[in-house]
């Protein structure tokens, strides 16, 4: 899977202190946490600056990096994002994230924004 730097950071930022499951579970978490992470050359070439808690880097410099995503990270991102959405704190940041990890289904879709109409009325 590709992900950019943005998806990469709003990763990062997901609740992974809240995962409960058992050593291989926590390995796998590990392991994908520090993908997510930059090198020091990604953060010459991206030139990330810190202003209060906000980030920003050089959009100029926009690449993708490719990283490998098992079922079971797959399984708790998704977890956080159908989270998000339930609870209805996603943002447009999680978007991309969403269509990635989880998809769209166009069925589903239309029928959450049609009951929501209904519920307006």
């Amino acid at each position: 899977m590709q992900l950019d730097v943005k998806e990469r950071l709003t990763l990062s930022l997901m609740p992974w202190h809240t995962i409960e499951g058992n050593i291989i579970t926590f390995g796998l978490v590990r392991e994908f946490r520090e993908a997510l992470s930059f090198t020091e050359n990604e953060i010459k070439l991206y030139k990330f600056k810190q202003i209060g808690s906000q980030v920003t880097w050089d959009n100029n410099q926009w690449q993708l990096k490719d990283f490998e995503v098992g079922e079971k990270v797959m399984e708790i991102v998704s977890g956080f994002l159908k989270d998000l959405n339930e609870r209805e704190k996603l943002t447009e940041g999680h978007v991309t994230l969403w269509v990635k990890f989880i998809g769209i289904d166009k069925k589903e879709t239309k029928g959450k924004d049609e009951k929501k109409k209904r519920n307006r009325k």
